[in-house]
């Protein structure tokens, strides 16, 4: 007796049956794991690269804000109002 077995892709996002990929994401330190359809699975790469660049942009904002901030001294002993060295 022969058996077929037959191989279904379905788009998890709106289930309907694609040729598409499956696309790996993390998101609030989770990863996920999607098979979607090309049009999906464009749409997810695009959303993540523009939260990487989001990301990248914010790192770098912080990064020049610590650098045009006046020098603090670094707190210790020596700060503290009232006490003597």
């Amino acid at each position: 007796m022969a058996r077929i077995e037959r191989l279904i892709t379905v788009c998890d996002l709106d289930k309907c049956e694609a040729q598409g990929r499956r696309v790996l994401f993390t998101l609030r330190g989770r990863i996920y794991e999607v098979d979607a359809c090309e049009p999906h699975a464009a749409e997810l790469l695009s959303a993540a690269g523009l939260v990487e660049r989001a990301r990248a942009a914010a790192i770098l904002a912080a990064a020049r804000r610590a650098q045009d901030a006046p020098d603090v001294p670094q707190c210790g002993r020596k700060c503290r109002p009232g006490l003597k060295t």
